[in-house]
């Protein structure tokens, strides 16, 4: 929740910003980023290992795209996390995990 919180507060402000050039924007904006990356390299070092972990963090993917295209090394790392919670739980069943 942190994260979608963070992302959805920092992208607000641009659409806000008075001056359309962006300089308040990106300068208030700076604690909502720097919050929101501190939530994503937590949830990438969470493994999910049950069926609604999985889901919040399947949740998340989509979040990390919409934001643009370029995924820096946290990005990555929470979307590679991913994928090894989904394989992991896949291959142990939602009744082992």
């Amino acid at each position: 929740m942190i994260y979608a919180q963070a992302v959805g507060a920092f992208e607000a402000g641009f659409i806000a910003d008075p001056d359309r050039n962006t300089d308040h924007a990106a300068r208030l904006g700076q604690m909502h980023d720097d919050r929101a990356f501190a939530a994503l390299e937590k949830i990438a070092a969470m493994p999910a290992k049950t069926a609604d972990s999985l889901e919040a963090k399947a949740r998340i993917v989509p979040l990390i795209f919409q934001s643009d295209c370029v995924l820096d090394e946290r990005e990555q790392a929470c979307i590679l996390s991913f994928a090894a919670d989904t394989k992991a739980f896949l291959q142990t069943g939602p009744d082992k995990a």
